[in-house]
């Protein structure tokens, strides 16, 4: 044992540390020449966790993403480009409705007192040339709205003449003018009186409008009608009342 002053030191037997005992009675530890001892904590002796594999395998995730997209990309183009080779057999409604939407005209094929077109709601042409004979019918071109449809049925080649094709075989011959897409009439007898009739002077249409739409969408983008001619048991349709608003109805 030591004593230094007031206090007292003595070598442990068990730590084989310097103890020293004072005053204060209070045991003061002092480390002995060539030993040393580490503040290592528990804490700190934990093996450190392994990096996620995120961040690796992120990087394959996206590259799979992008060979897909680019993939789909390239098949995309492929079948367009076979589409536009491939001739077109059928038409979906709306197929059609997307053609049509490029068809619409901003203004009439025929403007104001270019044409002289008129509707006679009969059955034959044979029925309209007698019931209007008397007031210049003689005078005009007929035409049958079956007629002009069935023309670019048959027509080869026609960009319409699969679709009608495949309502003629849906529907048969004597129905399948009264299934068309909306407007699709119309627009078949504007072309007809253009490209087969070569724009007479003046024409009468048979068989038609069907109803007010039919009406509409022809005046809409062919030309006004400046005649309707009704059967008396049609009078009070809702088709006659419309254009007896406007003053263009005959009965017959």
């Amino acid at each position: 044992m030591l004593r230094t002053g007031i206090s007292q030191c003595f070598t442990s037997k068990v730590s084989g540390m310097l103890l020293c005992r004072g005053s204060v009675a209070k045991l003061a530890t002092i480390p002995m020449k060539g030993r040393s001892y580490s503040s290592t904590t528990k804490q700190d002796m934990k093996e450190p966790k392994p990096k996620r594999k995120v961040q690796q395998e992120f990087p394959k995730f996206r590259n799979i993403v992008l060979v897909a997209i680019v993939g789909t990309y390239i098949f995309v183009k492929t079948v367009q480009t076979l589409d536009k080779n491939k001739p077109k057999t059928n038409y979906t409604e709306a197929e059609y409705e997307n053609v049509m939407s490029g068809l619409r005209r901003k203004v009439t094929l025929y403007q104001p007192g270019e044409i002289d077109i008129q509707c006679a709601l009969v059955n034959t042409v044979a029925d309209a040339k007698r019931l209007t004979n008397k007031d210049g019918g003689d005078e005009a071109t007929f035409v049958d709205a079956k007629d002009a449809v069935d023309y670019f049925r048959k027509l080869k080649d026609d960009r319409y003449e699969a679709l009608l094709t495949d309502l003629y075989n849906q529907y048969g011959e004597k129905s399948y003018v009264d299934n068309l897409p909306a407007g699709m009439q119309s627009m078949l007898l504007g072309r007809y009186i253009k490209e087969v009739l070569n724009s007479p002077k003046k024409v009468i249409v048979v068989n038609f409008p069907k109803n007010i739409e039919d009406a509409i969408k022809f005046e809409s983008e062919i030309s006004v009608l400046s005649k309707l001619w009704v059967p008396k048991v049609q009078e009070d349709t809702d088709l006659c009342k419309y254009f007896k608003g406007v003053n263009k109805v005959i009965i017959i």
